[in-house]
């Protein structure tokens, strides 16, 4: 529960630093105490599922692939459209973030709530460490955000 609870903190702590957003929007849980939107709705368990991800996303993170064009977010700031818009693996979208280097995946810009997110994995090294998710619920956006 407390690394959960850290990766996903990381990546809003990444948006917020990244882009601006309210520091309200992780307001501690009366009941336990916990920031209640910083949970993910779930975790993908089925371990075949999660190392097919895993191996289909890291070619995109570690280089440049011809499928994978920048696109440009912001004045000047150009991304990995893989980064922006997700992978798609056996028709679900995968999207990563690499902490605590900005990222520009829907949580990390925050244009999803962090509990409409399922973590698949998550890779650590010293330096950094790389979270693979998807949406469970597209309708389901941090507040006073957008894409």
């Amino acid at each position: 529960m407390l690394k959960r609870n850290l990766v996903i903190g990381l990546l809003v702590l990444g948006s917020f630093l990244g882009l601006g957003l309210r520091a309200a929007a992780i307001a501690p849980s009366p009941v336990t105490g916990e920031p209640a939107r910083l949970r993910p709705a779930a975790r993908v368990s089925a371990a075949a599922t999660v190392e097919r991800v895993t191996r289909s996303i890291l070619p995109y993170v570690e280089g440049d692939r011809p499928d994978d064009s920048l696109i440009e977010v912001q004045d000047g700031v150009w991304v990995k459209s893989s980064n922006y818009r997700g992978v798609t693996i056996d028709g679900v979208v995968y999207y990563y973030a690499i902490l605590p280097h900005q990222s520009f995946d829907p949580l990390s810009r925050g244009a999803v709530a962090p509990g409409a997110v399922e973590i698949v994995t998550e890779i650590r090294d010293r330096d950094f460490a790389i979270v693979i998710y998807r949406i469970t619920n597209d309708a389901t956006r941090a507040p006073g955000t957008s894409t």
